[in-house]
């Protein structure tokens, strides 16, 4: 099968008229790794919550054929805002160690207090259900994201964030004024919640830039002649090893 997308023809089940759309070479994030299948309903006015299962036939050993059902909600997800997330055990533990154990110590109000805002699970848990409808990231997004990932520790999640900010690092740059996309601001988180990755990313990008932007980036203007420099409130946070880093890139960029 060559097609990006096959659809089926529309067949009516239950109160609606529904059509099955597939991607044999997944959607979105399953894009490579899995085959992908959605239950699409027909009837545009009204957004039924339904309980299916879709079957793939083997068409040549019957024993290899297999079944899913879309599974019910059995966890809730308690957030620091009081929305309360329905949610699915099995994807949570399966992606996530943290969660695993308080699955396992879980009371029988079935709530699950977790960190991180709305938006943030919203997108993870798209991510973990493999939905094509996921929201769009934006560096702003992936800011607030990354916290949660890494202390829930959803580790395949983790590395493609990371790596979606590797891309886009061209567009960190040392202006303060523009805090989605101040590298000091960046280098800041990957220091607070201990990412080496991201902080490999940002010093990176600092390593290519001029004298002046490196001035830019760590120092406060001095208000008025002769007034002194001050460091910047995201470097004042940085660890010890994170100054020498800084301190050795701006020394070569003043030797060059």
């Amino acid at each position: 099968m060559t097609s990006e997308r096959v659809r089926s023809d529309c067949f009516e089940a239950g109160i609606g008229t529904w059509r099955l759309r597939m991607y044999p070479e997944g959607y979105g994030r399953a894009k490579g790794t899995h085959l992908s299948v959605f239950l699409e309903a027909q009837d545009v006015m009204w957004a039924p919550s339904v309980e299916y299962a879709v079957t793939l036939v083997h068409q040549a050993e019957a024993s290899r054929s297999f079944t899913y059902g879309g599974m019910p909600c059995d966890v809730t997800l308690k957030l620091p805002c009081g929305a309360e997330v329905p949610s699915i055990s099995l994807f949570l533990q399966t992606a996530s160690p943290f969660l695993r154990g308080a699955l396992e110590d879980m009371s029988g109000s079935g709530l699950i207090p977790v960190d991180g805002s709305l938006g943030s699970w919203t997108y993870i848990l798209s991510d973990l259900y493999l939905q094509h409808d996921a929201p769009l990231l934006t560096l702003d997004s992936v800011y607030l994201l990354l916290p949660v990932v890494h202390k829930y520790n959803f580790t395949k999640l983790l590395t493609w964030l990371v790596a979606f900010v590797k891309e886009k690092s061209t567009v960190l740059v040392p202006d303060p004024d523009l805090p989605h996309n101040s590298i000091m601001r960046w280098l800041a988180l990957a220091e607070r919640v201990q990412l080496d990755e991201l902080r490999e990313v940002c010093l990176s990008r600092l390593r290519g830039m001029t004298r002046k932007q490196l001035e830019q980036a760590i120092l406060i203007p001095g208000a008025g002649a002769g007034k002194k420099c001050g460091v910047r409130e995201e470097v004042q946070r940085l660890g010890p090893a994170l100054w020498f880093e800084l301190l050795a890139i701006t020394a070569k960029e003043c030797n060059t």
